[in-house]
């Protein structure tokens, strides 16, 4: 990710992520040493932890920064090269003197479509890490950018030599209309690689950029001042366009309301910036600062729309150290003692759990390796008040039960004995264990599919949704495997024990991964949540 943007931007910004990726690089080096160390305390494990963390977090945030600039300033006119090799090919010049502008505006367009190339890949490292399928059709879309760039400056050359040919009009057209879907399906796909938060800080410093060259240009050089307000409403013309795709992404809330009030002021501040451009120049202005009003009336409606999302986006504050104790009820009646606590199940001890540790190897232990990654989520996050939590911690604890009894039990029956010795006491155990398993998806399902309704940004309740689908099948398919192990028990069959204990497994490790994904996607959603009608449902983490 770093290595490709640093790569395709150069320059001072691309030693400082180089400079970032080699810091992540010895951070990594010295965790791995911490590890390794048989002398090292929990304490410094978690500093070198938390160290590690916070270089990769500053990493992503300079890529995702970066990546954004490059697409505000890169795809802010798609179109424009191309216009322009369609008026060189066309215009009325001696043929030197064409063939000399036309050769340069076709080098113009085939280094321009090539930039948008370049950014698209580097959006593809950047933002499609955790979306393979917008991976995917970024490459197709840059694919086919590429294989439609040389047929156009072809096309173009061929009406160059024969501007009064029909044919050749006819057929440029044709190539133009196909290149220009390509470019707007590339930079539809590239803008959902970027945060809509980080687009916004972007066009609010490029546009004040402009802006303010526009204003102390036009006192001087009135053509480069409108040059400059060209590109401001450029600019503006993409801000419209990503509130607008942000605005299908939210349903009915605030937030919708005020963006909604925010694009308008934005549409009518650069009409009026236009008109107060052209009012200047002709010398027709009514109002001297009339222009410069209208320029900064634009920014400050660019501000308010950057404000709006970021505040929207912004994560919840994080808890006080220390709660204060609940308030005492006056005139509280005398209860009788509590009774003692009962048995607890092993699932639900407060068993010790070292976040810090290595984890199991995916090889020899894969069930005990999938839940420990299952364990390290739930570990982020406060248990208490949050019924998903608690049932993501047992589905791990309970699947590590059913590796050490799958495990032992194969090697007594290689041994041909018939007693069962593991924290089950029989096979019955073990297939009470999967329906309770299953039981606690269905709770997880249950909060998510409420969370979901609750939460009005439509991508992340896509992730949920896309997060939560495959648990409904892969429980199913643990309720097949436990009765395809109950059919064999009191035999041995070699083969079936094997392929039983792999679809075990395979199971295991994905229905796990599913539930760790709707966690993280559950407390992304509840973060945007207007309100929660679930008290059972607060993503604390721990500090």
């Amino acid at each position: 990710m770093a290595a490709a943007l640093a790569k395709n931007i150069g320059g001072e910004v691309g030693e400082s992520i180089d400079a970032q990726k080699a810091k992540v690089a010895e951070l990594l080096r010295k965790l791995q040493d911490v590890i390794d160390d048989p002398k090292s305390t929990s304490e410094q494990k978690k500093a070198a932890q938390a160290e590690l963390k916070e270089a990769i977090a500053e990493l992503k945030k300079s890529c995702n920064d970066h990546l954004a600039a490059k697409v505000v300033g890169t795809y802010v006119d798609i179109t424009g090269p191309i216009m322009e090799l369609q008026a060189a090919a066309l215009a009325p010049l001696a043929p030197a003197e064409k063939s000399e502008k036309f050769n340069t505006k076709a080098a113009d367009f085939s280094l321009h479509a090539e930039q948008l190339c370049r950014v698209a890949e580097v959006a593809t490292d950047v933002g499609c890490d955790e979306d393979p399928k917008r991976h995917e059709n970024l490459k197709l879309s840059i694919e086919a950018l590429r294989d439609a760039t040389p047929m156009v400056v072809y096309s173009a050359k061929t009406l160059s030599l024969n501007p009064d040919s029909e044919s050749a009009k006819e057929n440029f057209d044709l190539v133009k209309e196909q290149w220009v879907t390509e470019a707007v399906r590339l930079r539809t796909d590239v803008d959902k690689c970027v945060k809509p938060t980080d687009f916004m800080v972007e066009s609010e410093k490029k546009v004040k950029e402009e802006g303010d060259a526009a204003m102390a240009l036009m006192k001087t050089s009135p053509k480069e001042a409108v040059v400059k307000v060209a590109m401001v409403q450029k600019i503006t013309n993409r801000v419209l366009e990503v509130t607008d795709a942000e605005l299908e992404n939210v349903g009915d809330c605030e937030y919708r309301v005020k963006l909604v009030d925010h694009r308008a002021n934005l549409q009518q501040a650069i009409k009026n910036a236009g008109q107060a451009t052209n009012d200047h120049i002709r010398g027709q202005a009514k109002d001297p600062e009339g222009f410069n009003k209208s320029i900064t009336e634009v920014h400050m409606n660019i501000n308010r729309i950057k404000d709006e999302m970021v505040g929207f986006y912004l994560p919840l504050p994080p808890l006080p150290d220390e709660l204060p104790p609940p308030i005492p009820e006056e005139d509280e009646e005398e209860k009788p003692p509590a009774r003692p606590p009962g048995p607890v199940d092993s699932d639900d001890e407060d068993e010790p759990f070292d976040a810090s540790a290595p984890a199991p190897d995916p090889v020899e232990a894969p069930i005990e390796h999938a839940a420990f990654k299952l364990r390290q989520e739930t570990a982020k996050y406060i248990e208490e008040d949050n019924d998903m939590i608690t049932a993501a911690r047992k589905i791990a604890q309970k699947f590590q039960q059913m590796a050490k009894y799958t495990k032992g039990r194969r090697e007594l029956l290689e041994l041909g004995s018939t007693e069962e010795k593991s924290e089950f006491s029989s096979m019955t155990d073990m297939i009470k264990t999967c329906k309770e398993i299953i039981a606690l998806t269905k709770n997880i399902q249950k909060h998510a599919s409420m969370i979901s309704k609750n939460c009005p940004d439509k991508r992340l309740v896509m992730s949920l949704a896309n997060s939560m689908e495959p648990i409904g099948m892969l429980s199913q398919q643990l309720n097949i495997i436990a009765s395809v192990k109950a059919s064999a028990t009191g035999k041995y069959n070699e083969e079936a024990e094997v392929e039983a204990d792999e679809m075990l497994t395979i199971n295991a490790q994905n229905l796990m991964k599913s539930v760790r994904d709707t966690v993280r996607a559950s407390e992304a959603c509840s973060v945007k949540m207007m309100s929660n009608p679930n008290a059972n449902l607060q993503f604390k983490r721990r500090r």
